[in-house]
């Protein structure tokens, strides 16, 4: 998803600011980065990711079935969930510092 149109950067900045003293820094910036659900983000695994060509391929989402008290791993929410998206440079150093 495309946030330029729905908030200004220099909010986008503030939040990721004061979001730099989080635990949850890395998970924020992939968020906005990607444009990714939760739920894709929180699916991914290594094997997802294409160092060479900076892509990630969303084909999985994990989310939590309330009715069965358990987390799930199954096919992301929609048809148009699947698909390759290129890496940011921010995303992508993310990424490698995660994996290394």
């Amino acid at each position: 998803r495309d946030w330029s149109s729905d908030v200004c950067s220099s909010d986008l900045e503030k939040f990721m600011e004061v979001a730099r003293q989080s635990h949850n820094y890395r998970q924020y910036l992939l968020l906005l980065e990607t444009g990714l659900r939760t739920s894709g983000l929180i699916g991914l695994t290594w094997d997802a990711i294409d160092w060479e060509k900076r892509t990630l391929t969303i084909n999985k989402a994990l989310e939590y079935r309330h009715d069965q008290h358990c987390w799930r791993a199954g096919p992301p929410k929609s048809k148009k969930s699947y698909r390759t998206i290129p890496l940011t440079a921010k995303a992508y150093n993310v990424l490698l510092e995660c994996y290394g």
